[in-house]
């Protein structure tokens, strides 16, 4: 029995072609018939039937070599490989009395886990932790204050209004003014007497720890607990405040002197021999240049004598040597050993010291500082290695 195929198509669909509409022309029905073997051609399905519209251009072509856009393509499979294992970085972990934490959110205060990190802006408070930007740690206590503020002694302030002298809150700020015992001065303004009083430079002044109110140190200076005008006319001696000429006279103890015709011995004035002498003290005396002080108050001829540790000795260098308060000869028969004198004998010259003692070195040998055996040029390696 002879098989009819019947094709309809209908197209309704208006399409746009390179921005040119297309309009598919009314339904129609085509009967083919059927090929070889009763069978409709494969190709009679694959061509849809679309009319252009009246005067429109001629449908674009597919360029060569370029691939049809409605031609669907399948999606390549990638090969049968196992997905690779997800990284995962272990957090840091930390130990508080002997309990693990992680200290990207945890912290130990004083053996007690805790929330928080000092990234954060957290600190530890005793056992419990705070945050340094809005709170302050006074004392063991929490106390909410603003960033940078600190404690001072239980009480919480801010260094811009204020400032902590001697555990007692005083007006600031840091940056300005100075603790002056438990008080604050400005330093552009104000000093600190006595480590415990504020004056004003503009009218007072400290002496000695004393604020005195004659007047600024622009125009004064301190004597003691008192003040005096600057300039010619006055001196200060041992606290005392004297009439004198600065330029030409000096104190001596609590009185003047003109160094030209006097001099000062013991903080006592004394006539020179002469004006212009050259005169210096010994104790409380007056010595020319050609005499010496030994110690504090002896005088002696320095071309006949020495002065050996504090004692006037007779002799002088370089025939004569001190050894300790007393002077020998290094051609005579003694030898100074350690500070003693000891004697030699005549063969002065063939003897050395051995610790404080003497020896002949034509018989005796020295190891060390004392020990001495009775054989010349001894090995003393071997004793002392």
């Amino acid at each position: 029995m002879a098989l009819l195929a019947c094709l309809v198509v209908v197209s309704v669909a208006v399409s746009l072609v390179d921005g040119q509409p297309l309009v598919a022309a009314k339904p129609w029905i085509d009967i083919l018939p059927p090929g070889p073997g009763g069978k409709v051609a494969a190709e009679t399905f694959a061509r849809p039937y679309l009319k252009p519209r009246p005067n429109s251009p001629p449908t674009p072509q597919p360029s060569p070599g370029f691939p049809q856009p409605w031609v669907s393509r399948p999606t390549p499979i990638a090969p049968d490989t196992p997905p690779a294992p997800m990284q995962t970085q272990k957090p840091k972990m930390g130990e508080c009395a002997g309990q693990a934490f992680t200290t990207a959110e945890w912290m130990c205060c004083e053996g007690n886990i805790v929330r928080g990190t000092i990234e954060t802006g957290f600190q530890c408070c005793g056992p419990e932790a705070y945050n340094n930007r809005t709170e302050v740690c006074c004392m063991g206590t929490i106390e909410t204050a603003p960033m940078g503020s600190k404690c001072c002694a239980g009480t919480v302030y801010h260094p811009s209004r204020e400032m902590c002298c001697m555990d007692m809150v005083a007006p600031g700020p840091e940056r300005t003014k100075t603790c002056c015992g438990t008080e604050s001065y400005a330093n552009a303004t104000q000093g600190c007497c006595g480590g415990t009083a504020v004056f004003e430079h503009a009218i007072a002044m400290c002496c000695d720890g004393a604020i005195t109110t004659d007047g600024p140190a622009a125009v004064r200076e301190c004597c003691g607990t008192n003040t005096f005008p600057k300039g010619a006319g006055h001196m200060c001696c041992a606290g005392n405040v004297v009439n004198a000429n600065p330029a030409q006279e000096k104190c001596c103890g609590a009185d003047i002197y003109n160094p030209y015709t006097d001099i000062c011995c013991q903080d006592t004035v004394m006539a020179r021999s002469q004006p212009g002498a050259v005169e210096h003290c010994c104790g409380a005396g007056i010595i020319g240049p050609l005499s010496a002080c030994c110690g504090n108050n002896t005088v002696y001829d320095p071309a006949m004598q020495q002065c050996c540790g504090g004692q006037v000795a007779d002799g002088t260098p370089p025939q004569f040597m001190c050894c300790g308060p007393s002077s020998f000869s290094i051609f005579g028969e003694s030898l100074c050993c350690n500070g003693l004198l000891q004697h030699a004998g005549p063969d002065a010259r063939t003897m050395a010291c051995c610790g404080t003692s003497v020896f002949s070195t034509l018989t005796h040998t020295c190891c060390g500082v004392a020990a001495l055996y009775a054989t010349p040029n001894y090995n003393c390696t071997l004793v002392l290695g």
